[in-house]
């Protein structure tokens, strides 16, 4: 009796409870430990102006959006803004604390998508709650929840539409109006919101197409990704510069550019300003490739290592589902649309910014992570198939 109980907690459900509530105790120690990160940063200020602003107009949306231009981005922050402005209404200053409340809060949920989501796709419990803890030791996910930003709103409403994307593979249908409530919170949330928009329109557009089948296919797109993205980031600053009269916003990020600038704020990473098409090539070609840099020179060791894990991790997952893939629709579909979703905002950020401690890559972790356990499962069922023959 005691052995069938042990090897239930050991499969079921109960060890992934366990694991969810054991890995979220951990990051909301470290991070309340911490406690709120950034208060004083540029963006951070911007939205406390904006956030007391919506409060003298007693939260009419409609005045603020009049009383701030729309190319100061102002719509694009709307949920951060909103939730901050309540947070000060109610709480005063502790208003950072319910923030960082909020993150927390988000982290959990995050958790829990991920969870229910490899359930839909019949991963094995303990698998999951296996994998769950390397949330531990992701630099991304022990960093960004503690800074006072969209970061983690954002990483939750891609971890949301991921769920959702997943349980319309699963039903083979998807719920529009659900996905479309998603995509309004996503643009209302940052301004970097296309490549994501992007994945999931198109996405939708090739989903009764056999492109997930052949995941063989990958390691020759992946190599025409990474030859026609800096092609085509490349001609578009040239076209940008020379028929259109560009924003100032975009005028400095171009300015970067022209300055050899690779990741901004990381000196190491910096190149001789271009002096020609080639070698705009190359500089975008390393913003692409910098982009999954695990690394940066000024890391410690400790976050070196965990950096390289991670990297290491996801990246043998995607391996294994190359080679092994292609016998499971669930698997196929899912992983398909994580790398269309991880490629494009890849793409988008390598033309417009690389920012100093890799912001822009953390919302897509999670998912990323999830082809970890696919992966692990995929080689279980080609195990026992090998041993039945």
């Amino acid at each position: 009796m005691r052995n069938f109980l042990f090897y239930k907690l050991l499969n079921g459900k109960k060890l992934l409870f366990l694991s969810i509530l054991f890995t979220f105790s951990v990051i909301s120690y470290y991070n309340i430990r911490m406690g709120p990160v950034g208060i004083t940063s540029n963006d951070t200020v911007y939205y406390i102006r904006w956030a007391d602003n919506l409060i003298d107009l007693k939260f009419n949306l409609l005045n603020f959006y009049i009383q701030n231009p729309f190319m100061d981005s102002t719509y694009f922050y709307t949920i951060p803004v909103l939730f901050m402005a309540l947070a000060k209404f109610f709480f005063g200053g502790e208003w950072h604390n319910i923030f960082l409340l909020f993150n927390l809060s988000l982290v959990f949920f995050s958790i829990i998508l991920f969870s229910k989501s490899l359930l839909i796709l019949r991963i094995r419990p303990l698998i999951i709650a296996l994998c769950i803890p390397l949330l531990i030791i992701s630099p991304d996910w022990m960093t960004w929840p503690g800074w006072i930003l969209t970061d983690t709103i954002y990483a939750f409403l891609i971890m949301l539409v991921t769920f959702i994307i997943i349980k319309g593979i699963s039903e083979n249908k998807f719920r529009l109006i659900t996905i479309i409530l998603i995509m309004t919170l996503i643009i209302l949330t940052r301004p970097t919101f296309f490549p994501v928009i992007f994945s999931i329109i198109f996405y939708m557009i090739i989903f009764d197409y056999n492109f997930y089948n052949r995941p063989k296919l990958l390691l020759p797109f992946l190599l025409l990704f990474f030859l026609i993205v800096p092609i085509f980031d490349a001609t578009l600053h040239y076209l940008i510069k020379i028929y259109y009269s560009a924003s100032s916003s975009l005028n400095i990020i171009l300015d970067w550019v022209d300055q050899g600038i690779v990741i901004w704020d990381r000196d190491e990473t910096h190149i001789d300003p271009p002096a020609n098409f080639i070698d705009y090539i190359y500089l975008y070609f390393l913003r692409l490739l910098n982009f999954f840099n695990p690394y940066a020179n000024t890391f410690s060791k400790f976050h070196v290592i965990v950096n390289y894990f991670q990297f290491f991790y996801i990246t043998m997952s995607v391996i294994i589902w190359s080679f092994l893939g292609g016998n499971n629709r669930l698997f196929d579909k899912t992983v398909t649309f994580i790398l269309l979703l991880s490629l494009s905002v890849s793409a988008f950020h390598s033309f417009l910014l690389l920012d100093w401690d890799w912001r822009y890559r953390f919302p897509i972790i999670m998912p990323l992570m999830m082809i970890l356990p696919i992966s692990i499962e995929i080689i279980l069922k080609k195990f026992k198939s090998n041993i039945n023959l």
